[in-house]
């Protein structure tokens, strides 16, 4: 029996003998008292029980109520921290297809760089062996400079040679010719100035310097 039904049935039983209440006997109307006193102290113990439980059961309610405002709050902030996830790694994958397209760019363009270094190595290679034959040049240059200042003063000399030994000659026929008494030659030593270009030529040559001039 539950307790709803308890308490109407002592109502019920509560009504009839105040109805009655004239017609029983008193010791029955005494022990109606106490039960109905027991019942009652039972209906209360009863309802404090009930109310203690439903005290606890509303308790645990506003926990859980508590703890489902805690995950609600706690789920928006994980969904919020998944959008913004989900939006960092969108921008990421954004970043990386550039960064990609940047990596073809610098491989075509590092490409390009190592055939031009290529070249360049190339026509270093070239300028190197282009320099040493300048060098090689260079060093025959200056060898033939040498050559030739060396031949100069041997000309020089030469040169000097030639003109002591015109200038010999024509002292020795002047001295000759003013022994003999000749008329072809000047007995002024003067008149030798008609004859430079014979000192200042290279091409005068004697086969005999010394030899006796014929008179006339």
């Amino acid at each position: 029996m539950s307790t709803n039904d308890i308490f109407v049935e002592n109502a019920i039983g509560t009504a009839n003998l105040q109805m009655s209440g004239q017609t029983l006997p008193t010791g029955l109307l005494s022990r109606h008292n106490k039960n109905k006193t027991s019942k009652g102290d039972e209906m209360k113990s009863l309802q404090v029980a009930l109310q203690k439980q439903l005290d606890e059961a509303n308790e645990r309610a506003d926990k859980q109520q508590d703890t489902i405002k805690f995950l609600k709050v706690e789920m928006e902030k994980k969904t919020k921290i998944i959008k913004d996830l989900q939006q960092e790694n969108k921008s990421l994958k954004n970043k990386l297809l550039s960064g990609n397209k940047l990596c073809d760019a610098y491989a075509e363009e590092s490409k390009k760089i190592q055939a031009q270094l290529k070249e360049l190595r190339y026509g270093k290679k070239d300028l190197i062996f282009k320099g040493q034959q300048l060098m090689d040049l260079e060093q025959k240059l200056t060898a033939a400079k040498e050559e030739l200042e060396k031949t100069a003063l041997d000309k020089e000399s030469q040169l000097k040679a030639l003109k002591d030994t015109v200038h010999i000659c024509f002292s020795a026929v002047l001295h000759n010719n003013n022994q003999a008494g000749s008329p072809h030659f000047p007995s002024n030593p003067s008149a030798l100035f008609r004859y430079s270009p014979l000192l200042n030529s290279s091409r005068v040559t004697f086969q005999q310097p010394h030899a006796k001039v014929r008179q006339t």
